[in-house]
């Protein structure tokens, strides 16, 4: 779950620093749709299962999603710091979205 959350913030950080307009698989919801959550989880899962992003989208800086590799990812919570590097991960693609917050 970190990953996705990685990912989709890299794709929002992405889209916002270089003022591209959103690519075509991207859409968005309005915040102030009374229904914003449902609006988010159906896109964000819509965009999981884009072809685009096998194999990345080099305009908007997205890596390919299978796999996805992050060289280090630090993880910090109560006192303790977890490290990994050189990841590889498989299955995001087309990955069930539960919730949106």
């Amino acid at each position: 779950m970190q990953g996705l959350r990685l990912l989709l913030l890299l794709a929002c950080a992405s889209g916002v620093l270089t003022s591209l307009p959103l690519p075509s698989y991207v859409k968005p919801c309005a915040k102030s749709d009374a229904k914003f959550s449902e609006c988010a989880k159906k896109h964000a899962q819509d965009v999981l299962s884009h072809p685009a992003l096998v194999r990345g989208d080099a305009k908007y800086k997205v890596p390919p999603l299978n796999p996805l590799k992050i060289t280090k990812l630090v993880a910090e919570e109560n006192g303790m710091t977890i490290t990994l590097t050189d990841l590889n991960i498989y299955g995001l693609l087309g990955a069930t979205v539960n919730n949106i917050r």
